[in-house]
């Protein structure tokens, strides 16, 4: 619940804070689930491109054509959000790592308070394995989210190379005629 309410007093306040026409577009942003590219699996399912599709039979030259022109409007769509998609993502990102970050320093924060209490042995032991395990914890969520932006790479240079691919086509049949 703690990031979910920093993360929406941040909002109320960038919102408070932004003279530009973009305050009530950020507002609404926020509330709504992130801009999506417009070249989703929903439109390369439309244009028989998915990879779900690759076993059926060829497309036709009009096909062909017809996708690629599709296509080359939806990225060409895609390219006037991508800026703010990006900003949108970053931010939103950092947030998330912020209020992680916070969450794992009050943890151990309240860990901490419990040092004087720790007479014998077993729980020095104990509140010991607890500071080693909050810094595993810490190196835990930085690996995760960098391995997210990896993954996310790799997703868009996916969706990349069957447009590439598309357009290789499209050439291969304009070749041909």
């Amino acid at each position: 619940k703690m990031p979910e309410l920093a993360e929406a007093a941040e909002r109320k306040s960038d919102t408070e804070d932004d003279n530009e026409g973009e305050v009530v577009e950020a507002s609404k942003d926020a509330q709504k689930p992130p801009a999506k590219p417009v070249v989703s699996d929903k439109l390369l399912h439309s244009l028989q491109l998915h990879r779900s599709q690759a076993s059926r039979p060829s497309l036709s030259e009009q096909e062909v054509e017809t996708a690629f022109v599709r296509l080359s409007l939806a990225f060409r769509n895609d390219m006037f959000s991508l800026e703010k998609r990006l900003r949108l993502e970053e931010r939103a990102r950092n947030l998330a790592e912020e209020n992680v970050s916070r969450e794992i320093d009050a943890v151990s924060s309240t860990v901490q308070t419990f040092a004087p209490l720790c007479q014998d042995s077993q729980t020095r032991d104990t509140y010991q394995q607890l500071q080693q395990n909050l810094q595993v914890l810490r190196k835990a969520t930085m690996r995760a989210s960098s391995c997210s932006e990896k993954l996310g790479a790799v997703n868009q240079v996916s969706a990349t190379s069957r447009a590439v691919r598309l357009r290789l086509r499209s050439e291969a049949t304009t070749d041909r005629t």
